[in-house]
């Protein structure tokens, strides 16, 4: 047994001893390699500290909507060393735009160095917009370098204000109660006291379940929503809406819109209002009749005959009721008026029925049911464009209008062209002579007084041995002949309300060849069964017209001519045709 002190034994331990002092002195090394740029980043960030820099934004607590704000960011550099490569990043509040016109919602500032003890501001100025009692937040970023310092320091900073005064007023005027079914009006005021104009106004509107929109003044650019490019300071607006709700009695239904500005796509909210409409339980049910009819549409100077039904669907007796009318005066002629027992006053245009003058007012029992009656006579001229009698009645608490529209009139006019006012030079003997060739120009032309006409069309029927020659027709329209029949038919898309009155109206030139087997005299036909048809844009109903043959007598007077007159007009020149119809 070997001693553990034996040279062999010594000299394996020191070997081993070896090994592991290079080990150490390798991991050491390494170790020193990390720490050195450690310890010397720790001593750059120990020789600075953020605290000695002083930030902060300058702003109002309490803001105004669309009056410019002015924000500071204000900075003091209280350490012993320069600062570089300073940049602010400042952030505009939701809601606020740069006075400037700038574009984003962040605006960057490139500042000078900042040396010690030095003390600047940067001032940012916007607009906020937004609804009473938001808060308007900013925030500010602060980066830059300490000098012969290779550290990047940033510091945020933000600021918190609150809208505490909208100048724009915005309110919304809606009855508390309307029946179902009923149309009515409700109408959404606004007004600005900015000191500035107020561009890219919107107005949005959230109906209820029930209702049914049926027009506006203005006209919006959806059923619920509005626009205007410029609202200047101290001016305003009223749009009305037109609908019916449709419910049981008892409901309650709930309006609400928002005024407000469309930037970059999107709308801020300025001003919210809502309102509510009950629809009663009704005493009395009242339905109005015109020439026996719930929709009917009526014609320039008709006479229209108005019943209203009202019963009485409570649980009560209703005693001692008045009946009150009240006629457009726009659209009824004041002379045209029969009150039937009612009292007529021309100059309100009302008619008021009162308990002490008719029986049917007096007393009405449960389930009781009476009429009332009365004319009036439609305005035949001087009507506008798209018109509609509005005609509105209370009786007791319940209230309503009836609304009928009115048909344009229509005047076709059928003539012929003659001499210098023919455009197609029409030629042949006139007066016409039996077995020669001859042709006349016919002109069509069609007066619309009121409302657009769509799908016009007008027709008439040529005689034996005449045929279509030749026409000049507008553009956008169309001439068929059919040859077996003789029928000339002239169709038309559209005829403008006016036409003919306060605007051109469109005509159809079209010659007709003619080699009559017999003499003609007077009353001989020329044109006969004309007519114009077309549908009303404005009332939806199909209209018909029927309008005087054109004779021969009437084509002679028109060219100053007697039958028995010798032709003055060329003769056509036809040698092949004479000889076959010799």
């Amino acid at each position: 047994m070997k001693s553990p002190f034996s040279s062999d034994r010594i000299i394996q331990r020191l070997f081993k001893n070896m090994k592991k002092l290079k080990k150490l002195a390798f991991i050491s090394f390494m170790l020193a390699l990390v720490a050195v740029p450690v310890a010397f980043f720790y001593f750059e960030r120990g020789s600075f500290s953020e605290a000695e820099l002083r930030v902060e934004i300058i702003g109002p607590d309490e803001i105004t909507v669309g009056e410019a704000v002015e924000y500071r960011l204000r900075y003091r550099n209280n350490s012993d060393i320069r600062l570089e490569d300073v940049v602010v990043i400042f952030e505009y509040p939701d809601s606020a735009f740069p006075v400037e016109n700038e574009s984003g919602s962040r605006k960057e500032v490139d500042l000078p160095d900042i040396n010690p003890g030095q003390e600047e501001t940067v001032t940012f100025e916007m607009k906020v917009f937004g609804e009473l009692g938001d808060e308007v937040v900013s925030t500010a970023w602060f980066n830059y370098s300490p000098q012969n310092l290779s550290a990047n320091y940033e510091i945020s900073r933000t600021h918190t204000g609150t809208i505490t005064e909208v100048p724009v007023s915005f309110e919304i005027e809606i009855p508390g109660q309307m029946d179902s079914d009923e149309e009515f009006p409700f109408r959404l005021r606004y007004f600005s006291r900015m000191e500035d104009e107020l561009e890219n106004l919107g107005i949005r509107v959230r109906y209820p379940s029930g209702f049914e929109f049926s027009r506006s003044t203005p006209r919006g650019m959806e059923d619920d929503e509005w626009e205007r490019d410029v609202l200047s300071p101290n001016e305003g607006g009223l749009i009305e809406i037109f609908g019916k709700l449709i419910g049981d009695p008892g409901d309650v239904r709930g309006f609400e819109a928002e005024l407000g500005i469309w930037r970059d796509n999107r709308f801020i909210t300025l001003r919210k209002v809502s309102d509510e409409v009950l629809i009663p339980q009704p005493n009395l049910f009242v339905d109005v009749i015109v020439n026996d009819s719930a929709n009917y549409v009526a014609n320039p100077g008709e006479d229209l005959l108005y019943e209203i039904y009202f019963k009485n669907v409570g649980e009560e007796t209703l005693e001692d009721l008045f009946l009150t009318v009240e006629l457009d005066k726009d659209f009824i002629d004041m002379n045209g008026v029969e009150a039937m027992g009612g009292r007529f006053q021309p100059d309100a245009g009302a008619i008021i029925w009162s308990h002490s003058s008719i029986s049917e007012l007096r007393r009405i029992r449960p389930d009781e049911e009476e009429k009332i009656s009365f004319w009036a006579r439609v305005k035949e001229d001087d009507l506008p464009y798209n018109p509609e009698i509005v005609t509105a009645y209370s009786l007791s608490q319940t209230g309503g209008e009836v609304r009928t529209k009115i048909n344009t009139e229509i005047e076709p006019r059928g003539s012929f062209a003659v001499l210098e006012n023919d455009p197609l030079e029409s030629e042949g003997p006139l007066p016409i002579e039996r077995g020669r060739t001859s042709t006349y120009t016919v002109v069509w032309e069609i007066a619309n007084k009121y409302n657009d006409l769509e799908d016009v069309e007008i027709s008439g029927k040529l005689p034996e041995n005449a045929s279509l020659n030749n026409y000049e027709a507008p553009e956008d329209s169309e001439v068929t002949y059919s040859e077996r029949d003789g029928e000339v038919v002239w169709r038309l898309d559209e005829v403008e309300g006016g036409a003919g009155f306060s605007r051109s109206a469109p005509k159809l030139y079209f010659q007709v060849r003619i080699n009559p087997t017999s003499s003609l005299d007077e009353s001989y036909e020329l044109v006969s069964d004309q007519v114009i048809r077309g549908k009303d844009s404005w009332t939806r109903e199909d209209l018909e017209k029927e309008f005087d043959s054109l004779t021969y007598g009437n084509l002679l007077e028109l060219a100053g001519m007697e039958i028995d007159d010798s032709p003055t007009r060329l003769e056509f020149e036809n040698d092949e045709d004479d000889e076959n119809n010799e």
